[in-house]
């Protein structure tokens, strides 16, 4: 009896010195999950060279560091949407404050390193003297496109704040295609090449254009918010439910009957799809805040039609035409399709389509 008690006393007195050690490594192993469950931090310049930018110009350069969380769904962020910590080899020539703002203050070079829950990213840039990248057109406009951006960016996008940003992007987009030729997305100047009689545009590690990065970052808080809560994509957690469908050869329509009434999220998401994915190539902004485009492939004997339906909120049905497109010059164009009584048209795919591959018999 005495052995047993002295064995369960040196039990406990073991554990008393060992729970203490376990104890604290748990907040470091909940650290390493968060941490794994990011995806590593990347610059989204691809070239391997230092990025220049000229002395003068100020901007956020967590909008240029790009991370992702996996799931269902993945998340993508930039480090301006976190709460990662920044840091300059030599804040004479670039500072860099607590919130990724970079300022380039004087030629010379230095290295920005970005940090968040354990990873680490770094990029050389190299400040050049003002004035060196010259006048251009197309980054002046870009500029002034960028600087309406929001500087101060919400922490996430809701049915109240998205159609504000939504156009805000939007406008941007429209500017950001028009000047494509000799600035990038990304603000970087390109540069004409000629092979033989071929003349073609390539990007350099010029950042003309900094301000563009506040596009980067609010590109994927209204993608995220697109992905989440899409009418038409099967990941989405408010994906469409389609109960029944019907075409009229009259009315040269197909009616979508669907299980519930279209919620404001749904609007949303279709409007910022329309608006920033596709460059409001069906007019998407002449509707009301109240209906949006979704879109829907169309398929009648091995033809290939784009399926155009008009959702609007708080209803269960939605109308939609066919047509084939065609991209000229920057710009899609629709031509509306007849609907064939007596024959077959399904509706998307059996197996990675919301409306399941419906086959519908016009009327």
């Amino acid at each position: 009896m005495k052995q047993m008690l002295k064995r369960r006393i040196a039990i406990m007195l073991s554990l008393l010195f060992v729970l203490p050690n376990v104890l604290g490594l748990l907040p470091m192993a909940t650290l390493q999950t968060e941490a794994a469950s990011m995806g590593n931090l990347s610059w989204v310049f691809y070239r391997n060279e230092a990025v220049q930018v000229e002395e003068g110009k100020e901007f956020y350069v967590g909008d240029y560091v790009s991370t992702y969380s996996p799931g269902k769904v993945y998340k993508y962020y930039t480090a301006s949407m976190l709460k990662a910590s920044y840091k300059s080899s030599d804040a004479t020539v670039a500072s860099v404050d607590s919130k990724g703002y970079m300022k380039a203050l004087k030629p010379g070079t230095t290295t920005i390193t970005v940090t968040y829950k354990g990873k680490t990213t770094s990029k050389e840039f190299k400040v050049v003297k003002k004035g060196t990248f010259g006048t251009l057109d197309e980054a002046t406009k870009l500029t002034a496109a960028a600087k309406k951006l929001p500087s101060n960016m919400p922490s996430s996008i809701t049915t109240q704040n998205g159609l504000k940003y939504m156009n805000m992007l939007s406008d941007y987009v429209k500017v950001e295609r028009e000047v494509s030729d000799r600035v990038n997305s990304d603000g970087l100047l390109r540069e004409e090449v000629k092979v033989g009689s071929y003349t073609y545009f390539t990007s350099t590690s010029k950042l003309i254009v900094p301000e563009a990065g506040r596009r980067n970052t609010l590109y994927k808080l209204l993608s995220t918010y697109e992905t989440k809560n899409s009418p038409t994509s099967t990941r989405s957690a408010k994906v469409l439910k389609l109960s029944s469908a019907t075409a009229s050869a009259k009315k040269n329509t197909i009616t979508l009957n669907l299980k519930k009434k279209v919620t404001k999220e749904q609007i949303l998401a279709a409007k910022i799809y329309e608006e920033v994915y596709c460059a409001d190539s069906l007019k998407a902004s002449k509707l009301n805040n109240k209906q949006a485009y979704i879109r829907v492939t169309v398929r009648n004997k091995n033809k290939m039609y784009e399926g155009v339906a008009k959702i609007t909120l708080g209803k269960k049905t939605a109308t939609m035409q066919i047509y084939t497109s065609k991209y000229v010059n920057g710009k899609t164009t629709y031509k509306k399709q007849k609907i064939k009584k007596g024959q077959t048209y399904t509706l998307g795919y059996a197996s990675n389509d919301w409306t399941k591959g419906k086959k519908v018999k016009a009327k």
